[in-house]
């Protein structure tokens, strides 16, 4: 009869631990869930207020702050081609030309169409004193249904690299994709004050 109770008692604490782990692991499930769920929307939120600032810093500017905040973005958001494009304008305005070279000529590779990405390119090699960066403004220029600053910079990079000036077409009927430098673009005002 001792035998027999101890085998019971032995049974029911190991049905007692059983439901206890199962009931364990179904908090630890449903709470690590809903843990993770709000991890990302915290992350998603403070990315979103790190590229308002990022923004802010740029109106500003302020090119070293906004090194700092780009850095952190492609930390949390490595994939985001707008936020590679506004990098290669940071390090190309902080005078890191390697880094923005070889940012923004990756994008290119990975998104040939993306115009802003194929301007800033440019200004990169004409800060290089590189003969190609002209031929990467006249696309750019053709692509964004000849946008004014994109004409600018084209101006600007023959008379930087001591070519003739070269003659735009005529205006089409299309509306031009910019008509006012975004702030994600290097145009030349820019350079002429640097």
């Amino acid at each position: 009869m001792i035998k027999n109770k101890h085998l019971r008692n032995l049974l029911i604490l190991l049905l007692a631990l059983a439901a206890t782990v199962y009931a364990s692991t179904c908090l630890v499930e449903r709470f690590g869930v809903s843990a993770r769920k709000t991890s990302a929307d915290g992350t998603s939120s403070y990315l979103r207020s790190l590229q308002h600032k990022l923004y802010e810093k740029l109106l500003d500017k302020n090119y070293a702050e906004s090194e700092i905040l780009i850095r952190r973005i492609l930390k949390l958001d490595p994939k985001n081609t707008a936020m590679k494009r506004i990098a290669g304008k940071i390090y190309y305005h902080n005078g890191k030309l390697n880094e923005a070279e070889n940012m923004l000529r990756n994008q290119l590779m990975r998104n040939p169409g993306d115009i802003l990405c194929r301007n800033n390119y440019a200004m990169v090699l004409l800060a290089r004193k590189r003969p190609e960066a002209l031929r990467e403004l006249v696309k750019a220029f053709a692509a964004s249904g000849q946008s004014p600053f994109i004409a600018e910079n084209i101006m600007y990079a023959a008379k930087k690299l001591n070519m003739p000036q070269i003659s735009l077409p005529e205006k089409t009927a299309l509306q031009p994709l910019f008509t006012a430098v975004p702030v994600d673009a290097i145009s030349s005002p820019e350079e002429k004050k640097l």
